[in-house]
């Protein structure tokens, strides 16, 4: 896979102002925060190779050199941090947009961070956020994506839940096009964020709508039925005969298949 820092820019957005393309870093999310403070938003880390490639809640990314996209880009937006819910969605239609446009894949949004084809994963994204020191107000937020672009050994536990873009592409792609494409859709989002607008994509692509599900907590377990997702990406759910929402949180499908 050639990434080239050079070919990006030429399609990217002004917006995006400078693309760092490096062979190796342990997490592109942790070098970026790194240097948040010296560098302003549009910033884009991608590595070729991941040594600690990090997901929600702790897990692993696994980022095989060469198979995939694994970057990072900075954002310092003038909202509070009530009014950016829903930023995670925003990326992940960005994701399945680009996926759709360059390589002709239907992807499916799985609540509230992965990206699905056929019952398997094929990208996940990490939003982490930083405060000003002292007050509730937000300094920054770096968006990481990783997605499998093409096949790669995997570890036994995720080999048969896990997919990539071109095990699924209808025609052929560079993957310079496809980083383009998700960063200039995102960027395309983030410009009217507050319009909502991209909920409507999510919603249509979202696979939990309808299905059984169980809610995982710290002290426990719920089952529950998934309804839908709000303007604010939060989950719709309903429990014990009432509607809830989950602003974040992990989530299980109660079927058969890896979701």
């Amino acid at each position: 896979m050639n990434l080239s820092a050079e070919k990006i820019k030429e399609k990217l957005h002004p917006f995006f102002h400078r693309v760092e393309l490096i062979d190796t870093a342990e997490s592109t999310n942790t070098l970026m925060k790194k240097t948040a403070g010296q560098t302003r938003q549009g910033h884009v880390i991608i590595a070729r190779h991941q040594t600690g490639g990090r997901g929600r809640n702790g897990r692993i990314f696994y980022s095989r050199k060469d198979r995939g996209i694994y970057l990072s880009f900075l954002l310092k937006p003038q909202l509070d941090i009530q009014r950016l819910q829903g930023i995670t969605a925003a990326v992940a239609v960005a994701a399945a947009r680009a996926a759709e446009q360059v390589c002709g894949v239907e992807c499916g949004i799985k609540w509230v961070n992965d990206i699905y084809v056929n019952d398997r994963k094929i990208a996940g994204i990490l939003c982490e956020t930083a405060l000003k020191p002292g007050t509730a107000s937000l300094e920054y937020l770096v968006v990481g994506l990783g997605m499998n672009v093409y096949p790669a050994v995997l570890p036994p536990d995720i080999a048969y839940t896990a997919g990539c873009v071109a095990d699924y592409a209808v025609t052929d792609f560079d993957a310079n096009d496809l980083v383009c494409a998700f960063l200039n859709n995102f960027y395309s989002i983030y410009s009217g964020f507050e319009d909502k607008g991209f909920m409507e994509y999510y919603r249509r692509h979202c696979v939990l709508s309808g299905c059984e599900i169980t809610v995982l907590e710290k002290n426990g377990s719920y089952s529950a039925k998934a309804v839908g997702v709000d303007d604010r990406g939060r989950l719709i759910i309903e429990k014990d005969g009432e509607r809830q929402l989950l602003s974040s949180g992990e989530i299980t499908v109660r079927k058969n298949g890896p979701l």
